[in-house]
């Protein structure tokens, strides 16, 4: 089996070697799956608000076009922004329409944080994959901070009975699926479901109370 330096660089090359065209019409397709599981998800959970973690897409990832999604006092947005040391994304408000960003670590953008605003604890994440297995593992870039942050909220919330559903979801194209014989890592970090341009893995994820 190759190793995860070498599978990432292959998926990689073969995401920027994608026509930019089908590019965007998948990462539409992926989109409209995403937004009916929002509307979806704060239907069923019957909650006055669901916080909603996204990312800012670079380079090659699938896209989100911001603009399109669903707005309103029932959903607060957030962006992750890297905390070096401890590997632990902390999420941060960013309204949709004041677009306020700024320039975060590795050039990723970022909310502009008013003093005094706590990061949020999120009900979805939005995760991005460079590619995935059939059972829902993520091959990310390497710096494994998805990884660390879904372990730090899983022990930290573990005793809590009262917390509300935590759901991962991760976006990526189709064609970027691993081999079957690969095997990850124990700290890897599955997500609940998995979209794609080919549709949902797992879709009976969100009617399971999962607690971080």
């Amino acid at each position: 089996m190759l190793s995860k330096s070498t599978l990432r660089q292959f998926y990689q090359v073969s995401r920027l070697n994608k026509k930019e065209e089908a590019k965007q019409k998948q990462s539409a397709e992926i989109q409209s799956i995403l937004t009916d599981w929002i509307r979806a998800y704060y239907a069923l959970s019957k909650v006055n608000k669901v916080r909603i973690a996204l990312y800012y897409p670079m380079s090659s990832e699938v896209q989100i076009d911001f603009s399109t999604l669903p707005i309103g006092s029932h959903i607060e947005y957030l962006l992750p922004v890297v905390q070096k040391k401890s590997r632990v994304l902390k999420f941060y408000p960013w309204d949709l329409q004041e677009n306020s960003l700024e320039k975060g670590a590795y050039g990723i953008p970022v909310p502009k944080i008013p003093k005094g605003i706590r990061s949020r604890t999120p009900d979805i994440v939005v995760v991005p994959m460079l590619a995935y297995t059939h059972y829902l593992h993520r091959l990310g870039y390497g710096g494994g901070y998805y990884d660390a942050t879904f372990a730090d909220f899983k022990e930290k919330f573990k005793h809590k009975k009262s917390r509300a559903r935590f759901l991962k979801i991760g976006l990526c194209f189709s064609m970027n699926r691993l081999p079957p014989e690969y095997i990850h890592d124990l700290h890897d970090q599955a997500v609940d479901l998995m979209i794609t341009d080919e549709g949902v893995l797992n879709p009976k994820a969100i009617f399971e109370s999962e607690k971080p």
